[in-house]
């Protein structure tokens, strides 16, 4: 693996030349990936967020670095097809490994969501129900009356 320097002085990934090592730097890159993501479930689990937020640049650094190697590797098909066939199978096997592990990576991060879904709408219910307790009305007489309306209560409640 190295880095390249593009015009726009960004680095760009590039895989090695030699096709039997692109695709070894390509399985490792793959592991990589899913050791992050077999963290990021395992800090999803214990409800550890900072671990979770930790992790993040990491993940995202090495997404782009495979989708990159993907495409490399797409473009140099051909040249795959001539890898030993022990390889190829290993990195068939790894790509199913790494997809179940995506599989149950996605689950995690929605039963995360609708966790934080539905702590939302309680704290929303809970402020609503406090602001109608406290909620004051005067009637046309003056006098106080019953509070029964819905009530804002000045927060942006699609957050």
């Amino acid at each position: 693996m190295r880095q390249q320097h593009a015009g726009e002085g960004h680095d760009t990934f590039r895989l090695s030349d030699d096709p039997g090592k692109a695709m070894r730097e390509m399985m490792s890159m793959i592991d990589a990936l899913r050791n992050l993501y077999d963290q990021e479930n395992q800090a999803l689990a214990a409800g550890n967020i900072a671990g979770f937020m930790a992790l993040q640049d990491s993940k995202n650094d090495t997404t782009q670095r495979c989708r990159a190697g993907a495409k490399q590797l797409i473009q140099r098909r051909a040249e795959m097809e001539r890898l030993p066939a022990t390889l190829r199978e290993q990195a068939k096997a790894q790509q199913e490994a790494f997809a179940t592990m995506r599989e149950a990576n996605l689950k995690a991060l929605g039963r995360a969501q609708r966790g934080v879904a539905r702590l939302g709408n309680r704290i929303m219910n809970i402020a609503r129900n406090a602001a109608r307790q406290e909620g004051v009305k005067y009637g046309a007489s003056g006098g106080l009356e019953e509070y029964n309306k819905r009530v804002s209560i000045g927060v942006d409640e699609s957050a």
